[in-house]
């Protein structure tokens, strides 16, 4: 399958990278044909609407019942001493009204669905964050490797030009095969993310389009600038992740139902459900039934009913679910440590990433803005080897700008998925503000 993946590659890259004639693929197109795909985050969205259906069905608990019923009924009545009379058949009609006025567990299963609701709708957007990091990496891979085979091809084209200059016979080129190979594993993982078909036909927009735009661009600006006080900028970002970690409020939410429960399991057998019911009905003179019958027959009835519900005894079922309820909650809060830890672990790491790519990616630019004035004297060269060695120097040169570039994007998405939001896809206006806020604290001009 990977050999047919990788011939149609090639077959892709017959025609130029960024012919006009190719389709084109955004990142985000990307992003919101994985979310579709994931099955994962599909049932946890599933999970949420299911709470919110259950949150509607307890309320329903507390909607009057009312129900109308038609019966025919067949009365034997014994009068006159031992005397028996005929079996009537005697229609009547009943309403009965139910009315729940209390119940704690319903109110309680009410409120846990609230929270499940919530922290289901945190969990999706926890495994959204994931989906966006992964299916940007992959999208970032396929421009990356795909630069790397558009470079190693125009060496290739300088090498045959001044081959034929020289008139050397048998030059050595690059060979390509490494690049493709990277590439079509990347095309892969990408057309597996999102199922889109005849992925290789598109063209993915390059790093200025996809990121140069918005408030990522800002973000790059300051890994960019000299001696910027990254413990400054890891503690800013640490502060409003933990404020808006969605993994942190969903653990919250859980929290919370944890702790419902555990009153609910309290409470059980010592508040009751009440509710109450009310019956009328309403018998009808059958014209086949003795007209005595009906002389000491009351024709209407009315029955009200008070209910009062509550467990008395089950066993050690309580005692279990109430031990683990509470075992569930220490775990909850040992988990919401570790998240918390994790959180600034994560964002001081890939803010250390960044820094160092952007160090990288500064010298690999410095480099080729002094190749680039040697390499326009190509045509100048005296022999096959002088040219071979400049095109030689370039090519890498080139390759470690590329690669540093791609590392420098790779770790600016990593920040913001410590961060948990991205700000190239759904960053709000909380979010400016804090890059605003941001960038005037670090003396950093946009």
């Amino acid at each position: 399958m990977r050999r047919i993946f990788l011939f149609l590659v090639i077959i892709a890259w017959a025609a130029p990278l960024f012919a006009a004639e190719r389709k084109t693929l955004s990142l985000y197109s990307v992003i919101d044909a994985a979310l579709v795909q994931d099955e994962e985050y599909n049932i946890v969205k599933q999970d949420r609407d299911s709470a919110v259906n259950k949150i509607e069905e307890a309320l329903d608990t507390f909607i009057p019942t009312v129900r109308a019923s038609a019966t025919l009924n067949s009365v034997d009545k014994t009068r006159d001493g031992y005397k028996e009379l005929p079996l009537y058949n005697v229609p009547s009609a009943k309403i009965r009204l139910h009315q729940v006025l209390f119940s704690d567990s319903k109110f309680a299963a009410m409120s846990t669905n609230e929270n499940r609701a919530k922290a289901q709708r945190l969990v999706a957007e926890v495994l959204r964050s994931d989906i966006i990091s992964a299916a940007s990496g992959s999208y970032c891979d396929v421009i990356r490797y795909a630069r790397l085979l558009r470079n190693a091809e125009a060496a290739n084209k300088k090498i045959k030009e001044n081959a034929v200059r020289f008139k050397i016979k048998n030059p050595v080129y690059y060979d390509t095969k490494p690049a493709l190979r990277n590439l079509a594993e990347s095309y892969t993982n990408l057309a597996d993310m999102t199922a889109v078909k005849d992925i290789t036909s598109y063209t993915l927009l390059p790093y200025v389009s996809v990121f140069g735009t918005d408030m990522t661009a800002s973000l790059e600006q300051i890994f960019l600038t000299d001696k910027v006080d990254l413990k400054l900028l890891a503690d800013r970002f640490a502060e409003k992740a933990l404020a808006e970690s969605p993994e942190l409020l969903a653990l919250d939410e859980f929290i919370k139902i944890s702790r419902r429960d555990i009153v609910a399991a309290k409470r059980r057998f010592t508040i009751p459900d009440i509710s109450v019911s009310g019956e009328y009905t309403r018998y009808f003179e059958n014209s086949n039934v003795d007209p005595d019958f009906f002389k000491n027959f009351d024709e209407n009835q009315w029955n009200m009913s008070l209910k009062l519900t509550i467990p008395i005894y089950d066993g050690s079922k309580n005692q279990s679910e109430l031990a683990e309820k509470q075992t569930e909650l220490m775990a909850y809060f040992k988990r919401k440590h570790q998240v918390r830890e994790y959180v600034r672990d994560r964002i001081a790491d890939s803010i250390d990433k960044a820094a160092a790519a952007a160090q990288s990616y500064k010298q690999a630019d410095a480099e080729m803005i002094v190749l680039e004035q040697k390499y326009k004297k190509l045509p100048e060269t005296r022999n096959y080897q002088e040219a071979y060695n400049l095109i030689n120097i370039y090519k890498t040169s080139q390759d470690r700008l590329i690669t540093a570039e791609h590392l420098m994007m790779s770790a600016l998405v990593d920040v913001q998925r410590a961060y948990g939001r991205f700000f190239f896809y759904n960053a709000n206006e909380s979010d400016r503000r804090f890059m605003d806020k941001l960038m005037d604290e670090l003396k950093i001009s946009r």
